[in-house]
């Protein structure tokens, strides 16, 4: 008698655990994708910083913020770049040609 309720507690915990292939199968598949999403949003992120040592050289590194933006990276991060790299020198040189007008 004792071996019979061991066997039904044995058959519900195997259920438990296992859980049917199309289960598995899916999990395993969400993991991969959000693995395969990730390593593709660090390659973007890697190009885009080699990319930016050339938009440096040729003074187009407030396009640099636009694309970290544009590949997924944080506003809130990017914005005081842009307005470091693109608005500070716009207004700067509007300053500077009513000065000498």
């Amino acid at each position: 008698m004792g071996s019979i309720v061991f066997n039904k507690v044995d058959a519900s915990v195997d259920e438990q655990v296992v859980g049917s292939p199309s289960e598995i199968t899916r999990e395993v598949s969400e993991k991969e994708g959000a693995d395969s999403k990730s390593a593709r949003q660090e390659r973007i992120f890697s190009g885009i910083n080699k990319a930016s040592k050339l938009l440096d050289v040729f003074a187009l590194s407030w396009v640099t913020p636009l694309l970290m933006m544009a590949a997924g990276d944080s506003p809130k991060r990017n914005l005081p770049l842009l307005g470091q790299r693109l608005v500070v020198p716009i207004f700067a040189i509007l300053t500077l040609s009513l000065i000498h007008i």
